[in-house]
């Protein structure tokens, strides 16, 4: 009896000792969906251009979410053209048909959020420059506004160089072709939008170490109890 007690006060202290702390956090999350545009995966059936792999598909916006634009969007397997993909097996091509921006909207975001955007960038037949805006949709207010210019020898991925808090509203993560304006262009991967939420407050640090002395005490009494 007196080592089933002695167990129960081992793990009844190291159990006070996990509710000691202030506050905690979730782990930083990715806010934009389907950043590697891996979905859906090439070719799809019935396929339209992308028989054989490596290959190239222009998809309805539909079958891409939550991407959105006003026409088809372009992507790419790795391989296709001799362009490796920055991340995964796929990415896309900015300019599809036409140049409308390829965006999506972010809901959800809790307000204070601390959040740093990331993307790999690529041109496909020279110098392509594309530009990321970050827009609050209630304020209408530019988080991100930037041009982001790339040759087509390899990827350059581009991070933030520090964040900018959410303001709770739902945000409109889009690229913009710069250049070229037409034709095709602006290849993209590995898209995210991440940020650690706000700490959620937890237990007192002397709440904790109060609970954990006052468990140990009586159950050092049972013990005494127990062999007396």
């Amino acid at each position: 009896m007196p080592i089933k007690y002695a167990t129960s006060l081992r793990a009844t202290s190291a159990a006070a000792f996990l509710i000691v702390g202030g506050s905690y956090s979730a782990h930083a999350a990715n806010f934009v969906g389907n950043g590697g545009f891996q979905a859906p995966t090439l070719p799809t059936t019935p396929p339209r251009y992308c028989i054989s792999l490596p290959c190239n598909e222009e998809l309805s916006p539909a079958s891409v979410p939550p991407w959105q634009s006003t026409v088809d969007i372009e992507i790419w397997t790795t391989g296709f053209l001799g362009v490796p993909a920055y991340e995964g097996n796929q990415f896309a091509e900015v300019n599809s048909t036409g140049a409308p921006p390829l965006f999506q909207v972010i809901t959800g975001i809790p307000a204070g959020t601390p959040l740093t955007y990331s993307f790999a960038h690529r041109g496909r037949d020279g110098n392509d420059t594309v530009k990321l805006r970050i827009t609050d949709l209630v304020t209408s207010v530019d988080f991100v506004n930037q041009d982001f210019t790339t040759g087509n020898s390899a990827w350059s991925l581009y991070t933030a160089s520090s964040p900018f808090l959410a303001s709770g509203n739902n945000l409109k993560f889009e690229f913009i072709p710069v250049f070229p304006t037409i034709g095709s262009g602006n290849l993209i991967d590995s898209v995210a939008l991440t940020g650690d939420p706000p700490a959620v407050p937890g237990p007192s640090p002397l709440l904790g170490f109060g609970t954990m002395l006052g468990l140990s005490s009586r159950l050092r009494r049972r013990i005494k109890q127990s062999n007396s």
